[in-house]
């Protein structure tokens, strides 16, 4: 099944309520078997005020983009320098992360 296409753009400022969503609900989806529900609402507790803060600071530390499907929030990918020293110019994938309704629809195949 083909998926539509999956628009993705460098997160704003306004984007940060958006982000926050994207990392709380695949959490809550993919651990509730393997953590409390206590320890995920706690990690997730403070993602708000955690988005709005990464997407102001200057420079940033990272690079961060939504994807959209359909104008509407599906995922995000954060990428930046390696956690590894002397890399060189190489990039690493810091996180990746798609809402639970836009999973196994061929999003990234």
């Amino acid at each position: 099944m083909k998926s539509p296409p999956l628009r993705i753009r460098r997160a704003e400022a306004p984007d940060s309520e958006a982000m926050a969503e994207i990392h709380r609900r695949p959490r809550l989806a993919a651990y509730p078997e393997l953590l409390p529900a206590e320890m995920i609402a706690k990690v997730n507790a403070g993602r708000s005020s955690s988005w709005e803060r990464l997407l102001h600071e200057s420079p940033p530390r990272a690079s961060y983009f939504p994807g959209e499907l359909d104008g509407k929030p599906a995922g995000m990918i954060v990428f930046g320098s390696p956690r590894e020293e002397n890399q060189g110019n190489a990039a690493e994938i810091h996180s990746l992360y798609l809402l639970p309704e836009c999973q196994h629809r061929g999003i990234g195949s």
